[in-house]
C-alpha cells in the first residue's frame, strides 16, 4: 500500500515499508537531506544530471528543480511499482525537464550485444530487439552532455561505472555514489582515481534532527548512509564540501 503526504520538497506518494526510504519519508518528510543539500548546492542551472535507482523520486524532484528548466534530469528505476510512483511524483510536482528511461541501466552489455559489431547499428538493434529485458550501459546512451551522475543503492556502482568508461573520460561528469561502508568507500575511491577523479567520503545519519516534520525520534537507531563524491581532477573545488572528508 502507498501513502501520499506533503514533504520538504513537494507532495509525494511513497511506499511506507520500502526499505529505509519509505520509513524516512513517512516519519520525517525527507530522505538523507544533508546529501541532497550538498548536491543541490553544487549543481548549476542548465546542467544535465542522471540518477540511477531513483526509487519514488525522494531526491529526483529537488534535483530536477536544481538543474532548472534549461537543464535536464534523466532517471532510471527498474522496479515497476517504484517506477510508476516515480512517474506520478514527477508529474505531481510539475517537472517538465525530466526523462524517465524505459530500459534498465547495467554495467555490461548482454552477450547478444557484445557479440554484435559495435559499428553495425542494424545488427546491434536486431540483437537488442531479441532481448526480453531491455538493458543499456551508460556508454550505450552516447550522451552529448553529462554534468552529474548519481548512483543510489541498487546494483553495483563499480559495474555501472565500468559500463561507462568512455562517457567518464569524454564528458567528465561529477559523480555521487551511495556505498555500503567505509571499506566500500575506499575501494570505490581507488577505482575512481584511475579515471582521474579526486574523491571525498560522506557519512550521513539516516536520522536528521532538523527534519521537515520535526520528529525527534530516531527510528534508525543511529545508522548511517555512506557515499563517495568524485570530481574530475582538472576541476577546481572552490566551495566548502560540508560533511565530506577527502580520500587520500
Amino acid at each position: 500500500m502507498s501513502a501520499v503526504a506533503e514533504m520538504r520538497h513537494g507532495i509525494f506518494q511513497y511506499l511506507p515499508d520500502d526499505y529505509d526510504v519509505g520509513p524516512s519519508l513517512g516519519w520525517y518528510g525527507e530522505w538523507l537531506e544533508p546529501e541532497l543539500r550538498l548536491l543541490t548546492g553544487l549543481i548549476r542551472v542548465g546542467q544535465t544530471a542522471l540518477e540511477v535507482d531513483a526509487d519514488v523520486g525522494a531526491h529526483s524532484v529537488a534535483l530536477g528543480r536544481a538543474v532548472g528548466s534549461d537543464g535536464h534530469l534523466i532517471l532510471y528505476e527498474s522496479r515497476a511499482k517504484q517506477k510508476n510512483i516515480l512517474t506520478q511524483n514527477i508529474r505531481a510536482n510539475g517537472l517538465a525537464n525530466v526523462t524517465i528511461m524505459c530500459r534498465s541501466l547495467v554495467g555490461i552489455r548482454a552477450p547478444e550485444l557484445q557479440q554484435a559489431d559495435v559499428g553495425d547499428v542494424a545488427k546491434r538493434a536486431d540483437a537488442s530487439a531479441q532481448i526480453g529485458d531491455r538493458t543499456e550501459t551508460l556508454d550505450d546512451l552516447q550522451l552529448e552532455r553529462l554534468d552529474w551522475l548519481k548512483l543510489n543503492d541498487g546494483g553495483s556502482p563499480a559495474e555501472l561505472l565500468e559500463g561507462g568508461q568512455d562517457t567518464l573520460w569524454r564528458l567528465r561528469p561529477r559523480i555521487f555514489v551511495r556505498t555500503t561502508d567505509e571499506a566500500a568507500d575506499r575501494s570505490l575511491a581507488e577505482r575512481l582515481k584511475m579515471f582521474g577523479y579526486q574523491c571525498w567520503r560522506m557519512s550521513t545519519p539516516l536520522f536528521n534532527a532538523d527534519n521537515f516534520y520535526r520528529n525527534d525520534q530516531d527510528v534508525f537507531s543511529g545508522r548511517e548512509a555512506h557515499a563517495i563524491l568524485a570530481i574530475p581532477e582538472e576541476i577546481d573545488v572552490d566551495v566548502a564540501l560540508d560533511g565530506c572528508v577527502a580520500v587520500i
